[in-house]
């Protein structure tokens, strides 16, 4: 059972495209073509209806398709979608300048570094998901502080 597979059974039993398009998911990131048609057809079906679509209508459509049950987060496989992408284009970037470096052609294993560079940040794969503790410090602070000013509060939505 493929990450791809898992990603995209979760969120077709969540209804829920609206994570793989906020970290840009791209239809070469899949490697099975009934995955990537899949794919192509939830995009389809969302530009249209601006849902997902149901597992029934993903399985008229794809009778022979496998939904997954889900046992992963849609974040976790998100995540790990993402690691497999990012780790796979950084090892292509270097091997191809590795190369080139052996025919002692440095000029061209810079630009292709420099490309895969630029490639990395074109998919999104440049990009941390870490949260930046810098930013809305003002919302931050009003939070802790209605936070403390209200101690009967038992729990925080987390979004998890």
């Amino acid at each position: 059972m493929s990450t791809e597979a898992k990603l995209l059974s979760a969120v077709i039993e969540l209804r829920d495209l609206s994570p793989l398009f906020e970290r840009n998911i791209q239809d070469s990131w899949f490697t099975d073509e009934e995955d990537k048609q899949v794919w192509a057809y939830l995009r389809t079906h969302f530009s249209k209806y601006a849902e997902c679509p149901s597992p029934e209508v993903v399985l008229q459509n794809f009778p022979n398709y496998k939904l997954l049950p889900l046992t992963d987060s849609l974040d976790f496989l998100l995540d790990d979608l993402v690691d497999k992408r990012r780790r796979l284009s950084i090892t292509n970037t270097v091997r191809e300048a590795a190369e080139l470096i052996q025919a002692k052609d440095h000029e061209s294993a810079l630009i292709a570094l420099q490309g895969g560079v630029l490639s990395l940040d074109q998919e999104g794969l440049s990009k941390t998901s870490d949260v930046n503790l810098i930013q809305n410090t003002d919302t931050r602070w009003e939070d802790y502080q209605f936070r403390k000013n209200n101690p009967g509060l038992t729990s925080i939505v987390t979004g998890k």
